[in-house]
């Protein structure tokens, strides 16, 4: 027997719908299933139609995709309308807005998934709006916690922290794709909106506690890179032939 799962955001957010879709498609595709995208009624809609014995397989990553969604794209989009700091450039505020994300982004998903457990109509902006409302308070103290003015060598002190809370944990940077330990691709920087410095934010934003480089970045992220990572930052063999 076959069942239809619905996720549905605002139409402004279909980035967050693409997302899902673009994690999900190749399994789906395995398994026999049907994805279909519509943009009506201003909403961005996916529908995904699978048997019921498949639909469980795939249930668990879908909802962790759809924690994604919010615990990044959501609280993204909290953070740069509340947070206001001197001392930093664009570029560095951006790394600030990520590693605040990505400092308690298990947590954060983890309560989402809690939350959003065996449903059938995911529309996620409702669920922000109106399931979560604990998350945002949390969110709003820590918006509170962050000076008025926020230097670089505190940016970097605060990276250096989180990284070694992480031990254990490392991505793999190969050009500009990041993959976990199990050379799954992480893409979560595609649920904010800048588009400078992907591979560097992409590293910030996987909570890892390491990094190992494949291949050459340029000259300014690997500079970020070694100052947030310092020994926990590893080069393959590879990355020196090039």
């Amino acid at each position: 027997m076959e069942q239809t799962l619905l996720f549905a955001d605002l139409e402004s957010n279909e980035t967050n719908i693409d997302y899902i879709k673009n994690c999900i498609s190749d399994t789906v595709n395995k398994l026999g299933g049907k994805l279909n995208k519509d943009l009506s009624r201003k909403r961005a809609e996916l529908t995904l139609t699978l048997d019921d014995a498949s639909l469980k397989f795939i249930i668990p990553p879908l909802e962790d995709k759809v924690a994604d969604v919010i615990a990044v794209n959501y609280k993204y989009n909290f953070f740069k309308s509340f947070l206001r700091t001197k001392g930093l450039d664009e570029l560095e505020y951006e790394l600030l807005l990520c590693a605040l994300i990505s400092a308690d982004i298990d947590e954060d998903k983890r309560y989402i998934r809690a939350k959003i457990r065996k449903s059938t109509t995911y529309s996620i902006d409702g669920i922000y709006n109106f399931t979560l409302k604990p998350l945002k308070e949390k969110w709003r103290e820590v918006v509170s916690f962050i000076p008025s003015y926020f230097s670089y060598e505190e940016l970097k002190e605060f990276v250096n922290y989180l990284v070694k809370e992480k031990t254990g944990r490392r991505v793999f940077v190969d050009g500009d794709k990041v993959y976990d330990r199990r050379f799954s691709r992480l893409n979560r920087v595609r649920l904010t909106d800048f588009n400078k410095a992907c591979v560097l934010r992409e590293v910030i934003l996987s909570n890892s506690g390491e990094v190992e480089l494949l291949t050459k970045q340029s000259q300014k992220e690997e500079i970020y890179l070694k100052d947030f990572f310092g020994d926990k930052i590893f080069f393959r063999k590879s990355y020196f032939e090039e």
